[in-house]
């Protein structure tokens, strides 16, 4: 059942505002990252750290049954807007999340030195990239890309077409929101009830292929796998499509 929820925390006064489309599931999801030490609230996570599990209370806001995903990041939202910022453990200030704010940021006022950057580059190369050694499958992937488009250009019509479709035309509120949270770089996920910060970082970790990833997430039987934005988790479908 889909409710709109809070956690509070009874020795500060501080609450978490969250929403899902299975309430008691995400209730047991943030608890248990919790009691592992590991949930993406960072905030939240310190001071369960100090106070322990007793201190924090998951109270129903608003329940429903049969809501759109959509009408329930407007709720919300709603609850959000409202509530008293200083005391929101959320990192956002948006119902489906995307940007941490200001000093919560943890890049706020910083750039990568050119030491990290390399470090990151070394991340992702050689043996840590998925595809590092398969190189039948890039030659595949290659070939299949270069049949499918073989030959075949726009004629002038239909770029003229493509061109006047397209001209001030505005992308809609429901279609931006689809966008963020297809995107898998800035969305966080959960597999078998441990968060990871993005496709590439769950990818590192279990070695898995982000297309592998990508695909389960939008793949209704891998319930284990969802995205999560900010506490709404984001895997129902087949209403958001393949990012």
């Amino acid at each position: 059942m889909e409710a709109v929820y809070r956690i509070i925390n009874s020795k500060n006064g501080r609450y978490y505002i969250g929403s899902s489309l299975d309430y008691k599931k995400r209730k047991r999801d943030h608890f248990n990252l919790l009691k592992r030490g590991n949930h993406h609230n960072k905030p939240m996570q310190e001071d369960y750290n100090i106070y322990g599990t007793d201190a924090f209370k998951f109270e129903v806001l608003k329940l429903f049954n049969g809501i759109d995903r959509n009408a329930l990041f407007d709720i919300e939202q709603e609850f959000i807007s409202k509530s008293n910022e200083p005391m929101r453990y959320n990192l956002y200030d948006n119902a489906f999340g995307m940007s941490y704010r200001g000093k919560d940021n943890p890049m706020f006022g910083k750039t990568h030195s050119e030491e990290i950057r390399q470090k990151l580059s070394e991340i992702n190369s050689g043996e840590n990239n998925p595809w590092y050694g398969n190189s039948d499958h890039m030659k595949m992937m290659r070939s299949r890309i270069t049949k499918r488009f073989d030959g075949r250009k726009h004629t002038e019509e239909t770029k003229l077409k493509m061109s006047v479709a397209h001209m001030g035309r505005e992308k809609t509120e429901s279609e931006r929101r689809k966008l963020r949270l297809n995107n898998g770089n800035n969305v966080g996920i959960f597999i078998d009830g441990l968060f990871y910060r993005s496709m590439a970082e769950a990818s590192r970790q279990l070695g898995i292929s982000r297309t592998t990833i990508t695909s389960r997430v939008n793949n209704p039987r891998f319930k284990n796998y969802y995205r999560c934005s900010e506490g709404v988790e984001t895997n129902s479908k087949p209403e958001i499509s393949a990012g």
